[in-house]
C-alpha cells in the first residue's frame, strides 16, 4: 500500500485514498448493524490487481450493535474484557465499556497513525506481559494529546482524532 520510495506527499496522498476506502468499507458494515472489534492492519487486504481496492476481513469479534428488526441499540454494559487488539483498540474499549461505531472508527485512526508513522508511542511496551502493557498502552492512550500522537501529520489527522474521540 505505501511504496518505500514514497516521498512524504506521496505517502499522505496514499494514506487519505485508504483511509477513504477503510472507512467506507466500515461504514457498510455499520449500516448492517454491526460493529468490526478488530480493526488492525491485518485485517485489510489490498486489490490484485487493483490496488484502489481494499477489502476487510476477520469477523470473528463483529457483534450487533442494534436489533435489525427494532432498531433499537443493543443495552449499555460498562464491564466487558478487552476486544480485539490492544494497540489499536479505543480507549473506551479499553475502559470496559461496550465497543459502538465510534471505537471502530477510534481504532482506524491508530490504525492509520501506525501505517504512516510505522511506529505508535506504545510499541516499546509489545514484549512486556498482558496485564502490565495493558496499563502502560491504556495511561498513553488516556493521557496523550492528539497534537503528539498526530505530531509530523497534517492537522486533518488531529482533526480526525479529535471528532472521533468526541462522538458520544
Amino acid at each position: 500500500l505505501f511504496k518505500a520510495n514514497n516521498n512524504f506527499e506521496s505517502k499522505m496522498k496514499d494514506m487519505c485514498m485508504a483511509a477513504i476506502e477503510i472507512i467506507d468499507r466500515i461504514q457498510f458494515i455499520h449500516s448492517k448493524n454491526i460493529v468490526h472489534q478488530d480493526i488492525k492492519p491485518e485485517n485489510f487486504l489490498v486489490g490484485n490487481p487493483d490496488t484502489s481496492l481494499i477489502y476487510i476481513i476477520d469477523f470473528g469479534l463483529c457483534k450487533k450493535y442494534r436489533s435489525s428488526r427494532t432498531g433499537k441499540h443493543i443495552i449499555f454494559s460498562k464491564s466487558k474484557k478487552l476486544i480485539g487488539t490492544m494497540d489499536y483498540c479505543s480507549i473506551n474499549s479499553m475502559k470496559g465499556l461496550e465497543m459502538t461505531r465510534r471505537d471502530d472508527m477510534e481504532s482506524i485512526g491508530y490504525m492509520l497513525l501506525y501505517l504512516i508513522k510505522g511506529t505508535l508511542p506504545w510499541a516499546i511496551f509489545e514484549k512486556s506481559p498482558f496485564s502490565e502493557k495493558f496499563e502502560k498502552v491504556y495511561k498513553i492512550k488516556a493521557n496523550i494529546s492528539n497534537e503528539e500522537l498526530c505530531k509530523d501529520l497534517p492537522i486533518e489527522m488531529c482533526k480526525y482524532m479529535e471528532y472521533v474521540k468526541s462522538l458520544k
